[in-house]
C-alpha cells in the first residue's frame, strides 16, 4: 500500500509541474482531480506459502545481516542463491564475514570477481556449506563426547569443529582454522554462522 501511495504522489507531482510549465492551472488542476479519482490503488498481495517459506530461508537471513553482504553477493554471482531460497535443505552455512573476504589476496580476489572462474566460486561458497542442520547447541552438545566433530560440505571437502572455552572453531582441509562468531542465524531451511576468515580447499 505504502509503495502504492510513493507511485501516486510521483505520478501526481508530474501532472502538476507539466501544469506550471504550460501556465494553464485551471484546467490542470482539474485533470488531476480527475487523475486522483480515476486511480485505483491495487490490494495488498497475500503472500503465498512457498513466498513466506523464500522470506524466512537461510539466504534470506544471509541478505539481511549486515556483515554478510559480500557472501551473499558471491552467491548470488554462483547460481547458488536459489538453492539456498527455495530447496529444502537443510543447510548449515559457514559463511564468512565481509571482513574475511577483505583480507583474502588481490589472486583470491580474483575467483570472486572473474566470470570465467565462476565454477571456482561455485567449489569455494559450498565447501562453506554442510548439508545438515547444525545449532552451536548441536555442536556443543556432540562435542560433551569427542574433541573433534567432522563433516562433509557440498564441495566434497572435509570441515573439522572444534571447542576452546566458549568458542567454536572450525578448521579447513588445509589445517586453518577459523572461529564462529555470530551464531544461530536461524531459517526455515536451515541455519547461519558468521566466521572470521575464508575456508580453502585444500
Amino acid at each position: 500500500m505504502k509503495a502504492s501511495r510513493i507511485v501516486i504522489f510521483f505520478f501526481l507531482f508530474g501532472m502538476v509541474m507539466g501544469s506550471c510549465k504550460n501556465q494553464e492551472k485551471e484546467p490542470e488542476v482539474k485533470q488531476v482531480e480527475s487523475t486522483v479519482n480515476e486511480v485505483e490503488i491495487p490490494e495488498k498481495k497475500e503472500l503465498t506459502e512457498q513466498d513466506k517459506s523464500i522470506l524466512n530461508s537461510v539466504f534470506s537471513k544471509v541478505m539481511t545481516t549486515v556483515e554478510l553482504k559480500t557472501f551473499a553477493r558471491a552467491s548470488v554471482t554462483a547460481n547458488l542463491a536459489e538453492m539456498l531460497s527455495k530447496e529444502k535443505g537443510p543447510y548449515t552455512v559457514f559463511a564468512p564475514s565481509n571482513t574475511a573476504f577483505e583480507a583474502l589476496t588481490k589472486e583470491q580476489m580474483n575467483v570472486l570477481q572473474n566470470p570465467a572462474k565462476k565454477q571456482d566460486l561455485v567449489t569455494l561458497l559450498k565447501s562453506h556449506i554442510i548439508p545438515q542442520n547444525l545449532t552451536s547447541a548441536d555442536i556443543v552438545q556432540s562435542l560433551k563426547n569427542q574433541e573433534t566433530l567432522e563433516f562433509k560440505a557440498m564441495a566434497g571437502n572435509s570441515l573439522k569443529i572444534k571447542k576452546d572455552g566458549m568458542d567454536l572453531w572450525v578448521e579447513d582441509a588445509s589445517g586453518n582454522t577459523t572461529k564462529i562468531g555470530k551464531s544461530d542465524i536461524l531459517g526455515g531451511n536451515g541455519v547461519v554462522h558468521v566466521i572470521d576468515s575464508v575456508l580453502t580447499i585444500k
